[in-house]
């Protein structure tokens, strides 16, 4: 809920006491629901309100929440412990007024003069620091300007306000005094009032300056304030992604060096097995290369974009796809020149179990005659006799499905 929404339903149930939310529940919820508006959004139409009210006659419990959030957002301090007194309300000189107290006494008032300056102040200072915490630091040399002069210009307007009021006080002690003069008071006393009257209006107005050139300061201080802490904030977001680069970086060289050396590895292995007379284990070293190969690279070249790989790796690996892909073709030629031949099984091809073994088998599957190739884990080698005789030394490893139909 909104801190308007809680203040409306407090309201609408305080002639009720037994269902209404304690005072200092309420004050709580309150307070903190205002300062996560005017810390977030910069504005709130809790605040708005309070100042369209002029500020007068308001209730103890929201006076003491607006002036948390006052000296939380504005000064920079932190909120009272409401744990046992209701802040910034005294019963008596140094005797804070506590919870026990406020729930026994009925809703009381309070009268500050100084508060609709507090409300406006807090409503520009949360605004311009919302708008500081919001845009980037690059565009705050011209809006920073921006908005200052916007905040200058609220504080102007009050300014004015005070004025037309002051220049009225002004008129209607001209008034009186033109009437005095013509019946009461002498010329000295005339003197004596305009001599006062000139020492007041003097006075409020350096009052008034000095409170344009603090405000002025310390919106300027704050706005200065949350433009580096925004800096020092993307710095560190911008040093911790390039360092996650670097070590997602180092963790794909690694694997692209421990692939290639076990493909190097089974490759050296292989072309050394060439000097055996065991043709069978040739072929069988050769099939699942070739079917470990088929299955993993494309699977490693397609999830690499995915785990942030960048362009540079992803060459390597392409790269070291091209060459293992060369080196079986080499010994595929090889394997060739020994009477060695390689079968690639087509997908729909008839199941022959003399040339093919089915990548898994289940009790379910269909007979022979009636099954089809689906798809290809690893080749098959056969041998070429001297006759024209071809023996099979591996069969293929495939997938197989049940022929339809039309098939």
């Amino acid at each position: 809920m909104t801190a308007l929404e809680i203040w409306q339903e407090d309201r609408a149930g305080r002639r009720d006491p037994e269902n209404r939310r304690s005072r200092q529940e309420y004050f709580i919820l309150l307070r903190d629901a205002l300062h996560e508006e005017l810390a977030k959004d910069g504005r709130s139409d809790f605040l708005e309100e309070m100042i369209a009210a002029g500020g007068k006659g308001i209730q103890a419990l929201e006076f003491s929440a607006l002036r948390e959030c006052f000296a939380s957002i504005v000064d920079g301090r932190r909120m009272k412990d409401a744990a046992h007194h209701v802040p910034h309300i005294l019963r008596a000189e140094n005797t804070p007024l506590t919870w026990e107290d406020m729930e026994k006494g009925s809703a009381f008032l309070v009268n500050d003069p100084k508060l609709p300056e507090m409300l406006v102040r807090l409503r520009n200072v949360s605004y311009q620091l919302a708008n500081a915490r919001d845009e980037s630091h690059d565009a705050d040399a011209r809006k920073a300007v921006e908005r200052e002069l916007e905040g200058l210009r609220a504080v102007n307007q009050a300014l004015q306000t005070d004025n037309r009021e002051l220049r009225a006080q002004r008129d209607a002690l001209r008034e009186r005094v033109t009437q005095l003069e013509e019946g009461v008071i002498s010329q000295q006393l005339q003197y004596k009032a305009d001599a006062r009257r000139h020492q007041m209006e003097d006075a409020l107005k350096r009052e008034m300056a000095d409170k344009r050139a603090a405000a002025e300061r310390e919106m300027h201080d704050a706005l200065s304030a949350a433009a580096r802490q925004e800096q020092q904030a993307r710095e560190t977001i911008r040093r911790e992604a390039e360092e996650a680069d670097v070590r997602r970086a180092a963790v794909y060289d690694t694997l692209r060096t421990q692939l290639q050396a076990s493909l190097e590895k089974q490759m050296e292995t292989l072309q050394t097995s060439l000097q055996a007379e065991d043709f069978r284990f040739l072929a069988q070293s050769y099939a699942e290369l070739q079917g470990m190969f088929s299955r993993e690279m494309p699977a490693l070249l397609g999830n690499a974009p995915a785990h942030g790989a960048d362009a540079q790796l992803l060459e390597g690996l392409a790269a070291l796809s091209a060459s293992v892909n060369a080196h079986l073709v080499r010994l595929e030629q090889a394997m060739q020149q020994l009477g060695l031949t390689v079968a690639y099984p087509e997908k729909g091809d008839a199941f022959d179990s003399a040339l093919h073994s089915p990548a898994s088998a289940a009790a379910g599957d269909a007979p022979e005659g009636e099954r089809l190739i689906e798809a290809v884990e690893s080749p098959a080698v056969r041998f070429i006799h001297a006759d024209g005789a071809a023996q099979t030394l591996v069969r293929a490893v495939v997938h197989t499905s049940r022929r339809t139909a039309e098939e």
